[in-house]
């Protein structure tokens, strides 16, 4: 979440000053040794940052920066971050489920490091409009079958049928 800064406690790194904009981490440590968060979310009027350390679990922003743009760190760093865990090689071919704003920043962080072959699927018209101009073909499950639309991905891709013991797991 992208925050105003309102209250400061003691110790405090020079870098978050009141009225200063940070990003903070949400999925902080807890301290039972476990990750996740007990602290309110950004639907909440305020929210308290506990031991918070810059650069680690907050991130403080250039004040000038543009809320609205701030705002999609977080999705897009795990959009970004289950795209590259999988390792792809450019030449594979990348089946996203989803055009929500994770899987979008999922297909843009693929196409960004130069993969030609993403498709994404879902069952809503206006997500799939935003997957296109960054490069995807998309699936729209409301009016075509998967697996019918993900023979056809690789059809136009390979130029190829798959092969009858090619397998969809999902």
């Amino acid at each position: 979440m992208v925050s105003e800064i309102v209250e400061i406690g003691t110790d405090v790194h020079e870098d978050i000053q009141i009225g200063g904009i940070a990003f903070v981490d949400p999925t902080m440590g807890t301290g039972m040794g476990a990750a996740g968060s007990v602290m309110a979310g950004a639907f909440c009027e305020y929210a308290v940052v506990k031991n918070a350390k810059v650069n680690e679990n907050i991130y403080p922003l250039d004040k000038d920066c543009d809320l609205d743009t701030m705002a999609i760190i977080e999705p897009f760093c795990v959009g970004t971050k289950e795209a590259t865990m999988i390792e792809p090689r450019k030449d594979e071919k990348v089946v996203i489920l989803g055009a929500g704003t994770i899987g979008l920043c999922a297909a843009a962080s693929l196409i960004g490091r130069g993969l030609t072959q993403v498709v994404v699927v879902d069952r809503d018209e206006n997500r799939l409009n935003s997957a296109r101009p960054i490069g995807t073909m998309v699936v729209n499950t409301t009016h075509e079958d998967l697996k019918e639309g993900l023979d056809s991905f690789i059809r136009n891709l390979s130029g190829v049928f798959p092969s009858p013991r090619c397998r969809y797991v999902y």
